[in-house]
């Protein structure tokens, strides 16, 4: 359960400086797909991270939620459709 613990700690780290990066990369270049993308990225990569969480503190419920949230990204990342909530 620790060494669980500890990879969450270093995906929400690394989730962090992705998303430093990302806004950083955002203010340089308003407006580009390319940005739109990574934004898709960066919310597909946070529902895993909270799925994970989710499913080591067994709130199964949150995890079922996100589970079919992640579904959605992932259908629309490929598509390049919109994310619907």
């Amino acid at each position: 359960n620790i060494e669980q613990f500890d990879a969450a700690k270093q995906l929400r780290e690394k989730l962090a400086e992705i998303e430093t990066e990302v806004t950083r990369q955002r203010e340089a270049k308003r407006g580009s797909s390319k940005n739109e993308a990574q934004d898709k990225s960066l919310n597909l990569l946070r529902a895993r991270a909270d799925l994970q969480n989710a499913i080591e503190s067994e709130n199964y419920a949150l995890a079922a939620e996100l589970r079919d949230t992640i579904s959605k990204l992932e259908v629309c990342q490929n598509l390049g459709a919109p994310v619907m909530s």
